[in-house]
């Protein structure tokens, strides 16, 4: 899926059973006519290549034409397009906590692992997030216009056995400072993703104990 997302005109696709890499469909229609006449896709004219249509990334008239965006004028004068999908959304910070516990191991449908099963749905999803584009370090400063996304992840898991001095150790885990957001809070993508390859890669894989986590969420 990492290498898959490195394509540009690629895509990993989690809705299929097993998920696997895609050619993406805009870029498939090579002229400008073809391209525009698909309301899932818009013409790049920097590029001269057809991509997906991004509602963010859309101008006010452009917007205003397309019945999957909207423009709201959350920063007057200038306003901004979004996804109507979002349209309701308040400003959120979202702590999504993970079940890292060995149960997740198994099979889920046709995927042969749950937790990376889970992992490439969370890769998935943040990319079609409103995020806010701040980073980690902003913290408790954020100045995010309405509808804007910051997200969080915290696994857990841990076994009884691991007790030391009266706690359970390796029951909680996030990225170290330094590794995509550490375990805080963002609104940047690039962020984000290297938290769920972090995640990806650190499957703590043992019981189920969710306090600990729970703990660390309520501090974000």
């Amino acid at each position: 899926e990492i290498q898959c997302d490195k394509i540009e005109d690629c895509h990993w696709n989690p809705s299929i059973s097993p998920a696997m890499c895609v050619e993406k469909p805009c870029p498939k229609l090579k002229d400008q006519p073809t391209c525009e006449a698909d309301s899932d896709c818009t013409w790049d004219k920097d590029r001269t290549k057809c991509v997906e249509k991004d509602c963010n990334i859309l101008e006010k008239c452009d917007c205003v034409e397309d019945e999957k965006c909207y423009w709201k004028v959350d920063q007057p004068p200038q306003g901004s397009c979004r996804k109507v999908t979002y349209g309701e959304c308040p400003t959120l910070d979202v702590v999504m906590i993970l079940d890292g516990s060995g149960s997740m191991s198994q099979n889920f449908g046709r995927h042969p692992h749950g937790f990376y099963a889970l992992m490439e749905m969370v890769r998935d999803w943040v990319k079609t997030l409103p995020l806010s584009g701040e980073k980690a370090v902003v913290g408790v400063n954020s100045a995010a216009g309405s509808q804007k996304l910051r997200v969080a992840l915290v696994q857990f898991s841990g076994h009884p056995e691991f007790f030391t001095s009266g706690a359970i150790v390796n029951s909680v885990a996030f990225p170290p400072v330094g590794v995509g957001a550490g375990g805080r809070l963002t609104g940047d993508l690039t962020e984000l993703s290297a938290d769920v390859d972090w995640h990806e890669a650190n499957y703590l894989e043992a019981g189920t104990y969710i306090e600990k986590a729970l703990g660390r969420a309520g501090t974000l």
